[in-house]
């Protein structure tokens, strides 16, 4: 593929583009806009996007000026790739900080009753003697089965239930 030939703005300083072969926008071809500026003696170059994409001349020239302000002042992205990453990385963030906080939520949901039933699954395929288990957890666990287990039942207490049960049942001492 040939290179394309970058036509410039006569209107704007520092935006350039390049119409794409085939693609059209309206009865127009589709045009890639650039904008190139310099600072500190070095050069910039940044590809902004197409024209289908809402770019324009003009939004193409606000983004230049925004870039140059943002390398006098030292504040910000000055290209769209560094703009771009750091989108990319606040997004990442946020999506990490709503997983956790949905994790926290499924942990604080998690009471005793759903991890005994859980278990009592597992204990009915696995286990020869799994209503032992369930007469335990019916007689001595069944009054803490809606608390939750991972804030308001922490495990001193399960370790408190367990002394009081050992205490009151003779077949556990």
């Amino acid at each position: 593929m040939a290179r394309p030939k970058l036509e410039t703005s006569t209107k704007f300083k520092g935006v350039r583009w390049y119409k794409h072969d085939t693609r059209k926008h309206g009865i127009k071809y589709d045009r890639c806009f650039s904008v190139r500026y310099a600072h500190g003696g070095k050069r910039y170059e940044s590809v902004l996007g197409w024209e289908t994409e809402g770019w324009s001349e003009e939004t193409a020239y606000l983004k230049r000026a925004e870039y140059l302000h943002n390398l006098k002042t030292g504040e910000g992205p000055y290209s769209r790739k560094d703009e771009l990453a750091t989108e990319k990385e606040t997004n990442e963030a946020t999506q990490r900080a709503d997983q956790e906080k949905a994790a926290q939520e499924r942990l604080e949901a998690i009471t005793f009753g759903t991890v005994f039933d859980a278990y009592m699954e597992w204990a009915k395929t696995n286990k020869k003697h799994w209503g032992n288990d369930e007469y335990r957890y019916r007689v001595h666990l069944e009054s803490i089965s809606t608390t939750n287990v991972s804030r308001t039942y922490p495990l001193f207490s399960l370790k408190r239930s367990k002394r009081s049960c050992s205490r009151s049942s003779p077949l556990l001492q």
